[in-house]
């Protein structure tokens, strides 16, 4: 039986900008820290003890996906998987030659789909090139984050 996939939305534009991924030699430059069934704990060996970077592995099995949009022709397998990808740095600055600031900063990757054969790589690429999308403003050739950190949710189109 052929299967033909298809995302319902139709703003699909394939954008110019380029967004080059860091090659951070996880294989490496990380030491493994923790390894257990469900997760995996790398430590950066290239960075000081006081000033560290993880990167944490996760991933769970899912009796359902849960989305917040209505599935009109939901499929007969229902259960999922679920995994996520968190970078936790500590950036430093230095305050007047003087007095060391750490602040942390986590990012996570979190991704969900269906067993149902629907869900790929090619289908999960797919997804991740539109959620950048979303915080790139094609206007002005910038991310969005000065606006997000500041709770400034609403996009405008400037």
């Amino acid at each position: 039986m052929a299967i033909t996939k298809s995302w319902g939305y139709t703003n699909t534009t394939t954008s110019s900008v380029e967004v080059n991924p860091v090659e951070v030699d996880i294989f490496s430059s990380y030491a493994k820290v923790d390894d257990a069934a469900d997760k995996v704990v790398y430590d950066n060996s290239t960075a000081p003890f006081d000033q560290g970077e993880k990167v944490s592995m996760f991933y769970r099995n899912l009796p359902k996906v849960d989305t917040d949009n209505p599935i009109s022709n939901p499929a007969p397998v229902k259960d999922g998987f679920q995994f996520i990808v968190k970078l936790d740095a500590v950036h430093r600055g230095v305050l007047d030659n003087e007095t060391i600031i750490d602040s942390p900063q986590v990012m996570m990757l979190t991704v969900r789909g269906g067993k149902d054969g629907m869900c790929d790589s090619a289908a999960i690429e797919e997804q991740f090139k539109r959620l950048i999308g979303t915080v790139y403003d094609f206007t002005n050739s910038r991310w969005r984050f000065d606006e997000l950190m500041r709770s400034a949710l609403e996009v405008r189109n400037n």
